[in-house]
């Protein structure tokens, strides 16, 4: 039997592995440089994740927004602010409702690509969707 690491979330308890798994359902979306806005394949990555919200009205989520290390840090962490909130702004456009959805800014503090190449700086701009509840997670054996 697989014992169940749990995770203090504010109040809520969760299943760490189940949100981990929850969470990879979402895609990842990626902006370019300086931008907060979203391209075509970003919209779609966008709609294709508020489609999952809303399939499952159990779960919330934290939006992360990144960045990558070109800038200042004041600039950065204020880009990620937007980044994130264009993200929450077109999924609720798309419906799903405002309070199930969070967000946050890392600028360039939490990087997926430490390198210092332009690919590397692509891979980091970025919005991260992160299961923070979902009663079924919490509810589960």
């Amino acid at each position: 039997m697989m014992m169940k690491q749990m995770v203090l979330v504010g109040m809520t308890a969760l299943i760490a592995a189940g949100c981990a798994s929850k969470s990879a359902e979402f895609k990842r979306v990626h902006f370019a440089l300086n931008q907060s806005i979203l391209d075509k394949k970003a919209l779609k990555a966008t709609k294709q994740n508020a489609e999952r919200m809303k399939q499952n009205s159990q779960i919330k989520m934290t939006v992360e927004g990144h960045c990558d290390e070109q800038g200042t840090s004041e600039y950065n962490i204020a880009l990620g602010e937007r980044r994130a909130q264009t993200i929450v702004e077109t999924m609720t456009a798309l419906g799903v409702k405002a309070n199930r959805i969070q967000k946050r800014s890392w600028g360039e503090e939490r990087p997926l690509d430490s390198g210092q190449s332009e690919k590397a700086y692509t891979q980091n701009r970025r919005a991260e969707f992160v299961v923070t509840s979902s009663e079924e997670l919490a509810s589960s054996d």
